[in-house]
């Protein structure tokens, strides 16, 4: 069967990870594949742009043409004059816009899934915001063929944000937001207008949806989403396994250069310290309680990609590895840690802690989203309150004083995760549910 994936990017954070993954398994299984997105053209690999810029107004794709000549040639200032121009070329667009509108005047959906060479026979879905698709297409795709939808955020049925942290508006019809920086960041209120628009077009859809957790699940059930929604799965999310599996701890440390007596706490996220739904307060305020109580221990904390740790992390070395996409590199880190630590304000089902888990790395995470099950609390590691410093050193010390019972909880987190996490486990759970739903249309 020919399925046709979807993706604000190919290349980038979790949901791309999981998208690009399940491309590949869809192809290595024999069906052929492809994933439409806004930034990443890459056709050996089936990855093509959806052309949205090349598929407006005549006097659009000119200024269009002359932007990206500009920008090619190094021209000063012409890229600008030509932005502005392109937003005279589209007034209602660029005026929806500025009220804080969601961006859907993508006009290259209207080719999904006609245009499509082969055509498809299904849809599957992740993440759809970022100005690439036009959402109110929705009704129209879902009714021509099955639309299978991963969730892997809340965007799809708040005001704008991927998650509203505290807030509850969502529940009812947004407005007033009070965090209108969240990505993806809106300029102007408009997000009473936006959760409307969404309520409107989900009551004409046919949507298949699948979540990677129980807990996203519930919030979506219970959103302007679920009027809309056929039939829904929770599909945890799955990772390699043939590349992220338990090795060598001395080994790891000897290729990092990280001494073999130190206590190692790792955390990965990325954007590290930019990123919103991340918790560094907590991250840091935890390894300087560790640092106090295991002194005259060494104590090292790998971040990747983080090139400003906080000034404030007396007594801990901070040891800088660079980021990386690559699941051999990251593997390494993950072999070279005594415990990863995920201090968060908000989650969904993240990747990261799955990986971990399936290299026989005990995770302390915080109480949000779906992370508490991912966690075995007590087995493969300990799920703490939010923002508590405090109960996240206090259950990673119960672990770096004893390293029998740290042995035995990398031996669950392995034996935990092997094969319930695998990504064949996932790939083949989404191929049958296409099997089901094209055998029932």
């Amino acid at each position: 069967m020919n399925i046709l994936s979807l993706n604000t990017e190919a290349f980038g954070g979790g949901a791309s990870r999981i998208a690009l993954s399940l491309l590949n398994f869809y192809n290595a299984a024999g069906h052929p594949s492809k994933l439409y997105n806004a930034i990443h053209d890459v056709p050996g690999q089936q990855i093509q742009k959806l052309r949205n810029d090349q598929s407006r107004n005549v006097f659009q794709r000119i200024l269009y043409m002359g932007m990206k000549a500009s920008l090619d040639k190094g021209i000063p200032l012409l890229p600008k004059i030509f932005q502005q121009l392109m937003c005279l070329a589209e007034p209602i667009r660029h005026l929806h816009i500025r009220q804080g509108h969601d961006d859907f005047w993508q006009p290259a959906t209207s080719r999904i899934p006609g245009g499509i060479d082969p055509p498809p026979v299904i849809i599957h879905a992740h993440n759809l915001f970022g100005g690439f698709f036009d959402l109110r297409q929705l009704p129209r795709i879902s009714g021509w063929l099955p639309f299978v939808w991963t969730l892997h955020d809340m965007w799809a049925f708040t005001g704008h944000c991927s998650h509203p942290l505290d807030c509850r508006r969502w529940l009812e019809s947004c407005g007033k937001c009070p965090y209108p920086s969240l990505p993806p960041a809106v300029t102007k209120d408009g997000t009473a207008f936006n959760l409307a628009q969404k309520r409107a077009v989900y009551e004409k859809s046919r949507v298949y949806l699948a979540t990677p957790s129980q807990w996203l699940m519930d919030r979506a059930q219970s959103s302007v989403l679920a009027p809309g929604v056929v039939s829904a799965r929770v599909i945890p999310n799955g990772v390699d396994q043939s590349s992220y599996k338990p090795a060598s701890k001395s080994a790891a440390r000897e290729a990092l250069g990280i001494p073999q007596g130190a206590s190692v706490l790792l955390f990965v996220a990325a954007g590290n310290r930019s990123n919103p739904w991340k918790d560094y307060d907590t991250l840091d305020g935890a390894a300087q309680i560790l640092a106090r109580r295991l002194h005259p221990g060494k104590l090292v904390l790998m971040v990747p990609g983080c090139g400003h740790p906080s000034a404030n992390l007396s007594g801990v070395e901070v040891k800088p590895v660079p980021w990386t996409d690559d699941p051999a590199s990251l593997a390494t880190y993950y072999h070279a840690a005594d415990l990863y630590l995920h201090a968060a304000h908000a989650e969904n089902f993240p990747n990261v802690i799955l990986e971990a888990l399936s290299c026989g790395l005990p995770v302390v995470g915080t109480d949000v989203g779906g992370i508490p099950e991912q966690i075995q609390d007590g087995v493969n590691g300990f799920v703490v309150p939010k923002s508590d410093p405090q109960a996240m050193a206090d259950r990673a010390i119960e672990l770096l004083s004893d390293k029998s019972k740290l042995n035995l909880f990398s031996e669950s987190a392995a034996s935990s995760a092997r094969g319930k996490y695998s990504l064949e486990r996932m790939g083949n759970e989404y191929l049958d549910w296409f099997h089901e739903l094209l055998e029932a249309a």
